[in-house]
């Protein structure tokens, strides 16, 4: 990651829909490509926006299909969708929160030499906070309950957050990245698990199709459906396949550790 020297250092802007929009963006850029790298640079345009560019050297977009890429559920190859897992609504949403904070979003793609998409946003710059960190915030909290976690989930980046967040909270965790092998692993080691933490949207097999398979086992097993689609029809889809809880992404600590505290492990 870059960020140009002229970019103020403090601005005025709503944080949560900021992370959500370069979540979306880096986590596509990341799984698309396979070699190679993925940039996120922050700078100041000529106008005053704040703009933030992430560059990938994926597989790329065909012109055609970039005009309807902000669509929702569009899928530039349906091969692609099987072999990566789709969209989805994520660029969907993302244009639909930048919007909202008066922002534009653009990409520039080429097929096999990746894309770049470029957010740029009217932040004004505020005044320096001055403030004393509490010992909290200094020091992670580590949960006083350790778990044994396995998480399904396809995104590297995502996983390495994940995984991170649990393991800060003294959690033990594996990672699996389909639905396959999510299954697989839980039918080897299932007396070894206390909670699986399942992506919705992922190659070979997704994850409800995987919840369905586990819970037609009649394991009780709690799953908690991790997505990036925070809409009330999903969490619907997610709580009928048979998963305990939801949670959207990015994921958050407080999120993460409330949802694990209610299901009372």
């Amino acid at each position: 990651m870059t960020v140009s020297q002229n970019v103020p250092i403090n601005v005025i802007a709503d944080q949560t829909r900021i992370a959500q929009v370069i979540f979306n963006l880096v986590g596509n850029a990341v799984k698309f490509t396979n070699n190679g790298s993925v940039c996120l640079n922050i700078s100041l345009s000529d106008g005053g926006l704040i703009c933030f560019s992430i560059k990938d050297t994926g597989i790329g977009i065909a012109r055609d299909i970039t005009e309807q890429f902000f669509k929702p559920f569009i899928q530039a190859d349906s091969s692609i969708t099987r072999q990566f897992g789709g969209t989805g609504l994520g660029l969907s949403i993302t244009k639909r929160l930048t919007e909202l904070m008066n922002g534009t979003i653009e990409v520039e793609s080429l097929i096999g030499k990746g894309s770049t998409f470029t957010v740029k946003l009217p932040l004004k710059e505020a005044a320096p906070i001055s403030r004393k960190l509490s010992i909290n915030e200094l020091i992670p909290e580590i949960s006083k309950q350790y778990l044994s976690v396995l998480v399904a989930e396809d995104n590297k980046a995502n996983q390495a957050v994940m995984k991170l967040l649990l393991e800060r909270q003294g959690h033990q965790v594996t990672l699996v990245k389909n639905g396959v092998e999510v299954i697989q692993e839980w039918s080897d080691h299932n007396n070894n698990y206390d909670v699986i933490l399942m992506d919705v949207s992922m190659p070979i097999k997704d994850g409800i199709s995987a919840t369905k398979e586990i819970r037609a086992t009649g394991s009780l097993i709690p799953i908690v459906a991790i997505t990036g689609h925070a809409l009330r029809e999903e969490k619907k889809l997610c709580i009928d396949a048979g998963m305990n809880d939801f949670v959207s992404k990015p994921i958050r600590t407080k999120q993460l550790k409330a949802v694990l505290r209610s299901l009372n492990l």
